[in-house]
């Protein structure tokens, strides 16, 4: 799955954007339906976590449920090339979710990211 220039492995076979994923998932896709009922452990909610690493403590920038671990690992290659935060994940029961992302949100969902560590940045007064 790729989103502009970044790549990560995908469950399902072939190439596709971001993008096309998420149409695939509006249009309920029969192979992406397939794999997001199946036992795969990678095809559930996981647990994101963005946040700048501080020493002692750190600074959450973002806290919620993405839709597979193959959305999180290109979450995590996107935010890394383009700002200096770490990214975990952990699973989780989606009826443990509050806020759930998906395929269709990615682009959003980066930008609040983005924009919450230009807030963190510059309160901090810490070049960038």
């Amino acid at each position: 799955m790729r989103y502009n220039e970044v790549m990560v492995d995908f469950a399902l076979p072939g190439e596709y954007t971001v993008q096309q994923v998420c149409m695939m998932l509006r249009n309920n896709d029969p192979l992406l339906k397939l794999w997001l009922t199946s036992d795969d452990p990678d095809a559930h909610y996981w647990l994101m976590v963005v946040y700048i690493p501080n020493g002692v403590y750190s600074t959450d920038l973002f806290r919620g449920c993405v839709l597979t671990l193959d959305l999180v690992r290109l979450f995590a290659n996107v935010l890394q090339n383009m700002i200096n935060v770490e990214v975990g994940a952990s699973e989780i029961e989606e009826s443990e979710c509050t806020f759930k992302v998906d395929f269709c949100d990615f682009e959003w969902v980066l930008n609040i990211i983005v924009s919450n560590y230009m807030n963190v940045v510059i309160s901090q007064g810490t070049r960038f």
